[in-house]
């Protein structure tokens, strides 16, 4: 008789191996929350209103990567749902009190 205990051990390295993908996704998300106040408020600051018009697309496109990215971690559990806009709000402060 073969008693195979890799299935046994195999249990929390996976868990591990997801955490690490769990963490690794967060940390894509607000990075590009990060980016995406850092282009606000360049484009804030911009006198040039086409390049202002650009770098507040680029940031829309950092936001909705962003949500993307969470919505996949809402999915595998990892974070709660949210009411719309709060995200946005709190990247918006954080990176403005800078």
């Amino acid at each position: 008789m073969v008693i195979h205990l890799h299935a046994v051990t195999d249990v929390p390295r996976h868990a591990a191996e997801h955490r690490r993908q769990m963490r690794a996704l967060f940390r894509c998300m607000v990075v590009h929350l990060e980016r995406a106040a850092l282009l606000e408020i360049r484009a804030e600051q911009s006198a040039n209103p086409v390049l202002a018009g650009l770098l507040r697309e680029r940031a829309e496109d950092h936001r909705r990567r962003a949500d993307g990215v969470r919505s996949h971690l809402v999915a595998e559990g990892a974070l709660r749902r949210r009411p719309p806009g709060t995200l946005r709000a709190a990247a918006t402060i954080r990176t403005a009190r800078r």
